[in-house]
């Protein structure tokens, strides 16, 4: 009888789970060693990117701030119907979230087994024609979300039109900043010189944030590569 340590299925790998890249620099390739980073790790990108977040928030709040200048329109250089629109824009995302949660289109009821070729032909045509179906359904949904939307919003005084732009804005902002620096900071702990795992190839977060763009997405290029999916996490 087999012992319960001895199957084919090694677990340690979703604990450990990692890879050896190629690393481009100036000079030559470099080898590094990336795996998912462990629950210590995994909230310590959480609260950094949080707080990296947080500080975006009072950065774009501050209406003398560079990032407010940059990101938030000038409330007296627009006019309702700019702002509106702008609105509808942001709200495309949230809608289309609501489309997919609500839209039901069947798919084509699958046929029986003594079929006859013309009837096997007319559920093929309706197999293919089922994606661009569904696809309609949806567009069709968002642009009746958003017309819904657009009367909602022109009844009301510009002052309040333009905080809720403020609202949306900032919150889609912070939310981007949040992800974008949660990735950076698991990519940060997930990269070693070693193949042991002991070594992490950069001393803080500060000197992987100074790495050039095109570096730093390739690391969390790499990161993201070795990330378990649903179909390996059923093995």
């Amino acid at each position: 009888m087999l012992s319960p340590e001895k199957n084919d299925v090694d677990i340690s790998r979703l604990f450990a789970w990692g890879n050896k890249f190629s690393l481009k620099t100036n000079t030559s390739p470099m080898d590094i060693f990336i795996r998912l980073v462990g629950d210590m790790d995994l909230n310590r990108a959480r609260v950094y990117a949080l707080r990296q977040s947080a500080d975006l928030r009072k950065k774009l709040k501050d209406e003398t701030s560079d990032e407010h200048s940059a990101y938030i329109m000038d409330k007296n250089a627009i006019t309702k119907a700019q702002l509106v629109n702008t609105i509808l824009v942001l709200k495309i995302r949230e809608h289309g979230r609501l489309a997919n949660d609500e839209v039901k289109v069947k798919p084509p009821k699958e046929l029986k087994s003594e079929a006859t070729l013309e009837e096997q032909e007319k559920f093929q045509k309706e197999v293919d024609d089922y994606g661009n179906k569904y696809r309609k359904e949806i567009e069709k949904k968002i642009t009746a979300l958003s017309a819904t939307e657009r009367v909602r919003l022109e009844p009301l005084d510009f002052d309040v039109i333009f905080n809720e732009y403020l609202t949306i804005i900032t919150d889609e902002m912070c939310e981007n900043e949040m992800y974008a620096k949660f990735r950076e900071a698991c990519a940060f702990y997930g990269t070693f010189k070693d193949e042991n795992y002991k070594y992490r190839l950069f001393s803080s977060i500060e000197e992987f944030n100074n790495l050039p763009t095109d570096t730093k997405t390739e690391l969390i290029g790499f990161y993201e590569s070795i990330e378990i999916g649903t179909d390996e996490l059923k093995k």
